[in-house]
């Protein structure tokens, strides 16, 4: 009986487990910073995960993809550099634009690094991102620690 019990409870810790990877998939970074009025977007590939599609869009609640998100700027590579670094608005080397900047609104946004079968999103407010630095999903962290923790889940 015991051995019984012992096997349901890892049977139910396995699956848990299993299902917290499923919610919470292993994927690079994305980051923001701004300087002035401008906003820089950050996203770290892993090696060998192409083609990319960066979009922003604005959101009205916590999560991405609604079907009342509206695209605000998008852009897509091929062959992205494994750290794209870009200001919103302006197209990146070795991209292509798929949707024009509109203005950037007060309300909350997300940039959302899409690389066909995974997704990363990093819902924010424009005001909310700190000057000089980087705002990511740990909060803000230096360009070191945000490249260390994207390269370190690849």
């Amino acid at each position: 009986m015991r051995a019984l019990a012992r096997l349901t409870c890892w049977v139910a810790c396995t699956a848990l487990l299993l299902a917290s990877c499923e919610l919470n998939p292993l994927s690079p970074g994305v980051a923001v910073s701004r300087e002035e009025k401008a906003i820089s977007l950050l996203v770290y590939s892993c090696p060998g995960e192409r083609p990319l599609t960066v979009r922003v869009v604005q959101t009205d609640d916590e999560s991405v993809g609604g079907t009342d998100d509206r695209i605000l700027w998008e852009v897509r590579s091929d062959v992205p550099p494994q750290l794209l670094v870009a200001r919103y608005g302006e197209v990146p080397s070795g991209f292509v634009k798929v949707t024009t900047a509109a203005p950037l609104p007060p309300s909350q946004v997300a940039v959302v690094a899409d690389w066909g079968d995974l997704q990363h999103a990093l819902l924010f407010r424009v005001d909310d991102v700190p000057q000089g630095a980087l705002l990511a999903d740990k909060g803000q962290v230096s360009h070191m620690e945000f490249e260390d923790g994207a390269r370190a889940i690849c």
